[in-house]
């Protein structure tokens, strides 16, 4: 029992984290709705440290949990919006618990997913057992390029065969001299392992279930009719910094009374609307505290003895 609890304890222990514990004490993004309507769900993973990854883990295993459920109970098997799962640089995402599962039977409720990997040595780590199950369920195989050799391995077999004309010619040197040609068949891979690696990088491969595989041009994103909202075609334009914007929001104004009302001063007493907001000495953050309509006149006095705080009167 001991090991038990000291195996727990230890899988647990950033749960002490009190940044931790505020990120995942409620729910305040509402996941099973993203299905309901049409909603952006952006989940950013440090690229340098997977101290957290875990957290982003159990989240796309809740939203998938959440939707499955939303689909089943309310719209009877398929969500009404489909759900598009775009998971790029998905090694760093964690282990999503039954990935392999979920992605063979996403598709009935309306959901699709994307997985975007540098090399399939990242899927191995994560899924060592059940790995091939993954792509395996995927319809639709891009490969870009690369030099990995389990990756152009995989893409070559994933190719298949050709066959080709062969010609065998047989030239005898003598006095009388003869010359014999042979004609005949033979399959090679469609492309090899050494054309994989020295394949262009304007080039890619496009492998779809129940077509043949294609080679073609890389779409240049330059392109595309929306390209001028990105931030790479006008950083200065385009750029947001959420952080930067919640520090240089416009600050709640703060009426101080305190330079009109002495300790002996009374407020007359009328019925007033008010409401009183207390300003965090740890945040920016102002938290209403009540709203009542009631004569308030002696807690007003004294709150302005005690606190700091916003003292807004409607009539």
């Amino acid at each position: 029992m001991q090991s038990i609890l000291i195996s727990t304890t230890t899988r647990l222990q950033c749960f002490k984290l009190e940044k931790v514990r505020n990120l995942t004490c409620m729910d305040n993004i509402e996941l099973d709705t993203v299905g309901d309507r049409k909603t952006a769900l952006f989940i950013i993973i440090p690229s340098t440290d997977n101290t957290y990854t875990f957290l982003a883990a159990m989240m796309y295993r809740q939203l998938f949990d959440s939707l499955y459920r939303r689909a089943i109970s309310k719209y009877h098997g398929r969500l009404p919006y489909h759900v598009r799962f775009l998971l790029d640089e998905f090694a760093n995402c964690g282990k999503i618990p039954d990935f392999e599962m979920i992605i063979a039977t996403c598709r009935k409720f309306e959901i699709s997913v994307q997985l975007i990997l540098q090399n399939l040595s990242q899927l191995k780590r994560l899924y060592e057992k059940s790995w091939e199950e993954i792509p395996g369920n995927c319809d639709t195989t891009i490969f870009l390029g690369g030099k990995d050799q389990a990756n152009n391995e995989y893409i070559m077999k994933e190719l298949g065969k050709e066959t080709i004309d062969t010609m065998n010619i047989n030239k005898t040197k003598s006095k009388q001299g003869s010359t014999s040609y042979n004609d005949g068949i033979m399959g090679r891979d469609l492309m090899t392992l050494d054309e994989l690696a020295t394949m262009p990088n304007n080039e890619c491969l496009v492998l779809i279930r129940g077509f043949r595989p294609f080679r073609t041009n890389k779409y240049d994103i330059v392109n595309h009719p929306r390209y001028y909202m990105l931030k790479d075609a006008n950083p200065e334009r385009n750029s947001f910094y959420l952080e930067q914007e919640i520090h240089t929001a416009e600050e709640p104004e703060i009426i101080d009374l305190s330079e009109y009302i002495d300790d002996n001063s009374t407020i007359e007493n009328e019925s007033y609307n008010v409401t009183i907001n207390l300003i965090s000495s740890d945040s920016d953050i102002i938290v209403p505290i009540s709203e009542i309509n009631k004569d308030v006149s002696p807690e007003i006095n004294s709150l302005f003895k005690d606190v700091s705080g916003i003292y807004s009167k409607t009539a």
